[in-house]
């Protein structure tokens, strides 16, 4: 009886490999010719996804008195900040998430540092700090504030802004509309959609737990199943979770709205956040002046500003959002013709709108503004061509 039981498990254990064979071969041809993906090691999908940095990247933030919200970045400054001499030279970067990458880029590029030891006078014998001072979803008058506030530390600031300050996003009446744009993610604390919370909560640990399993076991970082399974799930998980996400916004903004009150109209948020972006950017760049400390500020690049870009194949896959293309045109369009008015002003303002023009290669990451290696590699060209330029007239 136990030789028959044990025999049986046997055949079960064969039919069931033999199974999971079959379906990792079916699965194998799929890929290889229905998504054209030639390869036996899956693992940079798991771990270069950007569904997965736009659930995670808040996990290091953390709730700021005077900012609304620091990362990583600002916190090690603080602390470095009491550390230094005359003999170091301190670059701070600012602005949103792009410019918070690109910080990281040029901190980690030797080339970078070496091409600014050569552009800087100042320079010469100098230790050269880059610092992170930008926050993901930042704008003004969050930059202005970070900028007053770390001034003194600084010897040069890099400004690098425009698409957060373009948004028609609206957190009244429960903030006012100079708020951070993440503060419902910090500050909010309601019952209304608290059902919803959890079901997010919820989907972004399976959808962690999706991407970190191959990780964790290598040899599902192999197999073709396992890949057609995460393929087929990932991209509509993380669409639910977005989706629950922005209902539970939605129910924390309709608790404290007046009963009767007229819908909010698009185009008067747009016109008082430029408004604002206006206002603290020509105040930022008097603090500097006052200060002596050069402060250079640059309109980011974008792909939904029509023109400026050939977009690859693979960024109409993944870094193109048709459903937000007319707004964001219409809000980078609105920006940059404010750039006039702001150099008249006295700003020292660079756009980089256009920087990809003659660009076909991927450059954009994701369906909102971020650069890969090579975009933060053209848009530093730009940047250290600027700020030679000031050294070599002599400051001006």
């Amino acid at each position: 009886m136990r030789r028959r039981i044990k025999k049986q498990f046997v055949w079960l254990g064969l039919i069931l490999f033999a199974t999971v064979m079959v379906c990792e071969g079916l699965a194998k041809i799929a890929m290889y010719y229905g998504l054209n993906i030639r390869t036996f090691d899956y693992s940079r999908y798991y771990s270069q996804d950007p569904n997965l940095n736009r659930l995670t990247w808040l996990d290091d933030y953390q709730v700021h008195p005077y900012f609304g919200y620091d990362d990583n970045g600002i916190r090690r400054f603080e602390l470095l900040r009491e550390n230094l001499t005359a003999n170091d030279f301190v670059i701070g970067v600012l602005g949103g998430s792009v410019a918070e990458r690109f910080a990281e880029y040029a901190t980690n590029e030797p080339e970078v540092l070496a091409d600014l030891h050569n552009a800087i006078p100042a320079l010469a014998k100098k230790n050269l700090h880059i610092v992170n001072l930008a926050i993901g979803a930042a704008k003004q008058p969050q930059q202005f504030f970070i900028a007053a506030y770390f001034l003194d530390s600084l010897d040069l600031v890099i400004n690098i802004d425009g698409f957060n300050d373009a948004q028609r996003v609206d957190l009244r009446p429960v903030y006012p509309l100079d708020f951070p744009l993440l503060s419902l993610k910090f500050y909010s604390r309601v019952n209304e959609g608290s059902v919803i919370a959890r079901l997010g909560r919820l989907g972004i640990w399976t959808y962690k737990a999706m991407d970190s399993l191959p990780r964790r076991a290598p040899f599902l970082s192999h197999s073709s199943l396992y890949f057609v399974a995460w393929y087929a799930i990932h991209g509509n998980l993380y669409n639910l979770i977005r989706t629950l996400e922005q209902s539970y916004y939605s129910a924390a903004i309709e608790k404290q709205r007046a009963p009767g009150s007229p819908a909010l109209d698009p185009t008067s948020v747009l016109d008082e956040r430029i408004r604002t972006w206006k206002r603290y950017t020509i105040l930022q760049s008097e603090l500097g002046f006052r200060a002596q400390k050069p402060m250079f500020f640059f309109l980011q690049p974008n792909q939904y500003l029509k023109g400026s870009k050939s977009l690859s194949d693979e960024e109409r896959r993944t870094a193109f959002d048709e459903r937000s293309s007319k707004d964001f045109h219409e809000g980078m369009m609105r920006l940059r013709g404010e750039l006039n008015q702001l150099r008249g002003s006295g700003v020292r303002i660079v756009d980089l709108t256009g920087i990809f023009r003659a660009t076909s290669e991927t450059i954009y990451i994701d369906a909102c503004c971020h650069l890969n290696s090579r975009g933060n590699e053209i848009m530093g060209q730009e940047i250290l061509g600027v700020i030679s330029q000031y050294y070599r007239e002599g400051g001006k």
